[in-house]
């Protein structure tokens, strides 16, 4: 009986460990794209290893919080009343635009539009909006930080034939192409890292956040896996995007220049916009009418490699192979 059990033990390992070769080395591993800007499928932008967004992106945190275990209903009473361990759940929106490709070969002969540029042929936009969870805590130099620790939320890529974003009021960065309104969106699943609040110092104030994003659609026409990543599909793909945080704005940099306290500027399309009333000069930042931190954030992103639906059934085949052996074993005994 023990010779029998070994022999269909190892039958069974067989067929696991042969979809588990095929399958490929465990961990996540970094999937290049291809990218269209004219939205036909001629894959002119190749071998991108990561999406390099401008500096010029901006991060909104709602005052308002959606929960906090003191109590608070706004983001400053609960930096006022909170200790240690305190959690608090707000909204954040956010949206950037793309400055470049990093590790792409681009033969489109098309420009991309960026900040300082008059003229273009196309651009790549990008929102997300996610409900997120932060616990906090001080520096060694009391200092309130928020540490980032659940997150859930949407995002979406645009691509534009007509350049009409404009950071310094936000409008244009939701819409696309009707062929490609958005090329690409899904899930924001996980987050870490943290925003420090310094009263004191604005130039201290800041941070940095992780995203973990799963795309749930794309347009294949715009967007797709390099060949040099064949066997990697994007549905269920994790997309990472790291960002700087930076509450210094300042009232003459990107987000209206010359900006002086109190005057109203729209930071967002509908229906995330919010008029800014209020320039923070403690905390160096600028405040919406209901009080939201406007923020300015720097991002990048890289995909990570998932196995294709045929190695997905290869692997499920080894563990039903497996499954079966158990059950002819309790039948034996």
């Amino acid at each position: 009986m023990r010779r029998r059990w070994r022999s269909l033990w190892g039958a069974g390992m067989a067929v696991l460990l042969g979809a588990a070769l095929t399958a490929g080395p465990a961990g996540a591993v970094q999937v290049k794209t291809q990218f269209d800007p004219t939205g036909s499928g001629s894959w002119s932008i190749t071998g991108i290893t990561s999406w390099d967004w401008e500096d010029t992106g901006t991060l909104v945190i709602e005052n308002n919080l959606a929960y906090s275990t003191t109590g608070d209903t706004t983001l400053d009473d609960f930096f006022s009343n909170a200790g240690v361990g305190d959690i608090a759940q707000f909204y954040i929106h956010g949206q950037a635009r793309l400055k470049g490709f990093t590790g792409g070969t681009d033969a489109s002969g098309k420009t991309l539009y960026t900040e300082g540029a008059s003229s273009a042929d196309y651009e790549v936009t990008t929102t997300f909006d996610a409900l997120e969870t932060a616990i906090l805590d001080f520096d060694l130099f009391g200092r309130p930080r928020l540490n980032f620790v659940g997150i859930s939320g949407t995002f979406q890529y645009y691509l534009d034939s007509t350049f009409d974003s404009v950071v310094e009021t936000g409008a244009g960065f939701r819409d696309g192409d009707p062929a490609a309104n958005p090329f690409l969106w899904g899930t924001i699943d996980a987050v870490s890292g943290d925003f420090l609040a310094d009263t004191a110092d604005s130039s201290n104030t800041g941070g940095n956040s992780n995203l973990t994003l799963t795309i749930t659609g794309y347009n294949s026409s715009v967007i797709e896996t390099d060949p040099a990543s064949s066997g990697v599909w994007l549905v269920g793909t994790t997309f990472n995007t790291n960002i700087d945080i930076t509450a210094n704005i300042g009232t003459t940099n990107y987000l209206g220049n010359g900006l002086s306290s109190g005057t109203s500027v729209a930071v967002g399309d509908s229906p995330y916009s919010f008029n800014v009333g209020t320039f923070d000069t403690t905390l160096g930042t600028l405040r919406g009418q209901n009080g939201e931190l406007i923020l300015r954030a720097d991002a990048s992103s890289t995909f990570s490699a998932v196995p294709e639906p045929g190695t997905m059934i290869l692997l499920g085949s080894g563990l039903v192979g497996l499954a079966g052996v158990s059950r002819r074993r309790r039948k034996s005994a």
